[in-house]
């Protein structure tokens, strides 16, 4: 009987797993398409919403070094042409938080770069989810591209959702 018991307990637990598995990949699933959708309405505020607290802060801190630059140095210069090729000046982000940046630079690549970013969210709406690996509150996801061009996502559990890890927003604007 207490053998029994054990192995009800044991397959209970196993059946409980993987319905949690389950169900974390459907809630990724959800969280990937409801962030596609949102990037391909050119909705940056709400692709801000999907990003983890690290991704937020790592740009929150490079918006801070940037709004700290004093003008007539050499970093105000570098910055000013970082900016630049985004349509944006140091004076337009000086009172933006990190959100409104996030958006500002996604809207200068628009604007920019209008050719690219139609080629880019092309290739977005087209992308299927090929893998998804969940290891407890961290996951990786896999896209791939018609063209064959494989992209992993990395995902976190904040809270009760999952959040994107941001890989390449805004790099380089110093």
């Amino acid at each position: 009987m207490a053998q029994r018991l054990l192995l009800l307990a044991l397959t209970l637990g196993v059946l409980g797993a993987a319905c949690g598995r389950a169900d974390d990949e459907q809630q990724l699933r959800v969280a990937f398409e409801s962030m596609r959708t949102a990037l391909l309405d050119r909705d940056y505020s709400t692709v801000w919403d999907f990003m983890d607290s690290g991704s937020r802060e790592a740009l929150a801190k490079q918006l801070r070094d940037l709004q700290g630059v004093e003008p007539g140095t050499a970093q105000h210069a570098a910055a000013a042409a970082s900016l630049k090729e985004l349509g944006l000046s140091v004076e337009q982000v000086k009172d933006l938080d990190a959100g409104e940046y996030f958006v500002a630079i996604l809207e200068g690549l628009d604007r920019v770069q209008p050719d690219l970013r139609e080629r880019q969210l092309e290739e977005t709406r087209a992308r299927t989810v090929t893998e998804l690996t969940v290891d407890g509150d961290r996951a990786e996801m896999t896209t791939m591209s018609p063209s064959g061009a494989a992209e992993t996502f990395t995902w976190v559990r904040e809270g009760s959702g999952w959040k994107c890890k941001a890989t390449s927003v805004g790099e380089g604007i110093r």
